[in-house]
């Protein structure tokens, strides 16, 4: 056996077993952690790997460690797959344990036999012995762990730990952030005068269009009252509107973190003005235009270029007479013409008007009162944007109340909503800064997935729990305690509509970073997953060429994702193409399948056309796709 070792050490010594630059393997489990995953890459086998090595390397009780995800669908897939890779390395371990009377120069670090030839040996003997992932990174990686132990009794205790995790592993918290936050409700109710009772309200949808049609009621009486100048010139229809409110109030309560921009309150004073210029304009002497209402006349012997104001200057007198009858409203009554040089106003005084060596005619225009016709489209616009202004007051001040109020309303029905139970956790961490101390203490080790979609509040829970006291602990220079591991991908942020904002990855992402006295971010996203393993390579060498190469040589992002979202160039895993049934384990295909890769992209539809050029190869490909 010795001389067996001795070859296959001289034959592996230069190839190392163990992958370190694999992101599961070369995380440290200390301090934070930030992994960008693009889409195939192995995010979930990385994220239950890190968990493998918590539970067994760091050997964290399960009760101690929080793993988050962004669906129920999601945290239950990730919960299953734990628990296999845990049994799986447990079914491992008693296997090597079993093979200690066969094998004990594997456990022996006397013998002389290197690392990578005693792993190398365990592979090879595993896979005789059909040892479901006999060559999994983590599981070579933990086992190299075990064997290196000075304590000769590790193997025999881990396989009790494991034993023991296997059937406690259910206290190691799986599920939504939001999830995450009624636990900790429920766990610290009596420090936040929580009551364990409150259920999740089915209903807060209907509970909101009531108070949306309550305010709406409300504010229509006021303004009737207080301001009928304004409420004369509002579209009356904005007030009977419960959708489009609710999609103001909805938009709030999504982003319940987000600052609503103030909008200043509106009155009568701008209608009042208006109102005395219109008398004005109404017993102001505009005779000196009727010449120009002669079209040949302002365009041959003035010189006016042809345009809709020189073509419509005759419907002054039509302007004039709409608002002596109706006063404030004339614009609603205003023939096509006569709307058509009204819009134009505002360019009235343009000197652009008239056509070259026409300047003396130009001067004399501007002598006429032209200047009042243009204030009455200015002050005009000025209404416009003032009930527009309103509208956007009308909605602030609805979704204000309309926060707090359901939010009340619901409290005192024992009931919330997974927002409301956010911000109830929130504001007593706030408040109680020894608090959030203790449930990190308490819960030291945190994964946080699909962590590109978390909204305003989940990022400050984040923040509050474990990005603050991290950087309490570098300006004091302390050992990191706990582990916080991040996992996400920028490109993929699609839940928005549900208060998702990349920026919230970013912010966290960049969190501590000081360019002035040259800190690093809290978080350490030097890692990266880009190995994909679920697409060809053809397809893998588009996106890069797409992405990537650009044709400019920059390597510039010619897709402008976002700010500081960058596509970073992956390699493909699977170099052959291939169908799902030719991954069959022994090989062997039914009569009825063929053993030829199949292609579902038509690449020319022109038979004398032939593709020579690689990059017409992803062209095509990529036309094909779009």
């Amino acid at each position: 056996m010795n001389n067996t070792n001795k070859t296959a050490k001289n034959s592996t010594a230069q190839i190392p077993i163990i992958d370190d630059k694999i992101p599961a393997i070369a995380c440290t489990l200390k301090g934070g952690y930030l992994i960008e995953a693009s889409a195939g890459t192995g995010k979930t086998w990385t994220l239950t790997g890190i968990l493998l090595r918590l539970l067994v390397e760091k050997r964290y009780p399960p009760e101690r460690i929080i793993a988050t995800t962004f669906t129920r669908a999601a945290a239950s897939e990730m919960q299953e797959r734990l628990q296999l890779r845990l049994s799986q390395f447990y079914r491992y371990l008693q296997w090597l344990m079993n093979m200690r009377a066969v094998y004990p120069d594997w456990f022996d670090k006397t013998a002389g036999i290197s690392e990578n030839e005693i792993l190398s040996q365990i592979i090879t003997e595993a896979k005789k012995a059909h040892i479901a992932d006999h060559d999994d990174p983590i599981n070579i990686y933990l086992l190299s762990y075990l064997l290196k132990q000075e304590d000769a009794r590790a193997l025999d205790l881990t396989l009790r730990r494991l034993s023991l995790l296997l059937a406690t592993l259910d206290k190691l918290f799986i599920g939504t952030l939001d999830s995450l936050a009624q636990k900790l409700l429920k766990e610290f109710s009596a420090e936040l005068s929580y009551q364990m009772d409150t259920q999740i309200s089915a209903d807060s949808d209907e509970l909101t269009r009531s108070l949306i049609h309550d305010e709406l009621r409300y504010n229509h009486q006021q303004i009737a009252s207080e301001n009928p100048a304004l409420y004369n010139a509002l579209d009356k229809s904005i007030f009977g509107d419960i959708d489009k409110a609710y999609n103001a109030v909805d938009m709030a309560l999504q982003f319940y973190g987000a600052q609503i921009d103030e909008v200043p309150s509106v009155d009568d004073k701008k209608f009042a003005e208006f109102a005395l210029f219109l008398d004005e304009i109404v017993d102001m002497d505009l005779s000196g235009f009727e010449p120009y209402y002669e079209i040949e006349f302002a365009t041959k012997n003035q010189g006016m270029k042809i345009n809709t104001i020189s073509k419509n200057l005759k419907e002054i007198p039509v302007i004039i007479s709409a608002i002596k009858k109706n006063k404030t409203n004339f614009l609603a009554k205003l023939p096509s013409d006569a709307k058509k040089l009204f819009d134009k106003l505002g360019d009235i005084d343009n000197n652009g008007l008239f056509k070259r060596g026409f300047d003396d005619n130009r001067d004399k225009f501007h002598e006429l009162p032209i200047l009042s016709l243009k204030k009455l489209y200015t002050l005009n616009e000025e209404i416009i944007g003032v009930t527009k202004n309103y509208q956007s007051w009308l909605y602030q001040q609805i979704a204000e109340r309309v926060k707090l109020k359901l939010k009340q309303q619901l409290e005192q029905q024992n009931q919330s909503t997974f927002t409301f139970q956010m911000v109830r956790l929130i504001d007593a961490l706030r408040d109680n800064i020894e608090l959030a101390r203790h449930i990190r203490y308490l819960y030291p080790v945190a994964l946080i997935d699909e962590s590109q979609d978390i909204n305003g509040l989940q990022s400050e829970l984040i923040r509050l729990l474990y990005l603050d006291p991290m950087i309490q602990e570098r300006k004091k220079e302390k050992k990191g305690y706990g582990f916080l591991l991040l996992v996400g991908d920028p490109k993929q942020a699609i839940y928005r509509f549900r208060g998702g904002d990349v920026a919230n990855y970013n912010f966290i992402k960049h969190y501590g970073e000081n360019k002035d006295d040259n800190s690093k971010a809290i978080l350490n996203h030097a890692l990266s997953l880009t190995h994909n393993r679920r697409s060809h390579q053809a397809l893998i060498k588009v996106l890069n060429q797409w992405f990537i190469d650009n044709g400019l040589n920059d390597r510039s992002n010619h897709a402008h994702l976002g700010d500081d979202i960058y596509y970073k160039e992956i390699t493909a895993v699977k170099e052959e193409c291939q169908i799902t049934w030719q991954y069959h384990d022994n090989g062997v295909l039914p009569d009825y399948l063929t053993d030829k890769p199949l292609t579902l992209l038509s690449v020319n539809d022109k038979k004398d056309d032939k593709i020579t050029d690689e990059t017409d190869k992803y062209t095509l490909i990529a036309e094909h796709i779009n």
